[in-house]
């Protein structure tokens, strides 16, 4: 999915840093255990469907919906808002753990 690719690279485009950019792409790619998912047809709909119910921001809402989608019982996240979601997939906010 590269929601998360421009999620993560943004700022390095913004300071004109084209090389940690695609740093930050290659570490996506390769790293362990993590699955890239397209945003499919599938995906757009549970994701509306998230959005109506939960009130979740568009592009949160299709990384949630793109790991229901493939299977997930679980989300990593930053993301607070993304506790609203316990009913359908267990949230797990790094800042818990800090």
């Amino acid at each position: 999915m590269d929601i998360k690719l421009l999620e993560l690279t943004v700022y390095p485009w913004r300071r004109v840093q084209p090389q940690i950019a695609r740093r930050y792409e290659a570490l996506l790619i390769n790293f362990p255990n993590l699955m890239m998912a397209d945003v499919t047809r599938e995906t757009a709909r549970q994701a509306a469907k998230l959005r109506a119910e939960f009130n979740i921001r568009p592009a949160d809402v299709l990384h949630v919906a793109a790991a229901l989608v493939n299977g997930a019982t679980a989300f990593v996240s930053n993301d607070k808002q993304l506790k609203r979601l316990a009913p359908i997939i267990a949230p797990v906010i790094l800042e818990d753990f800090a």
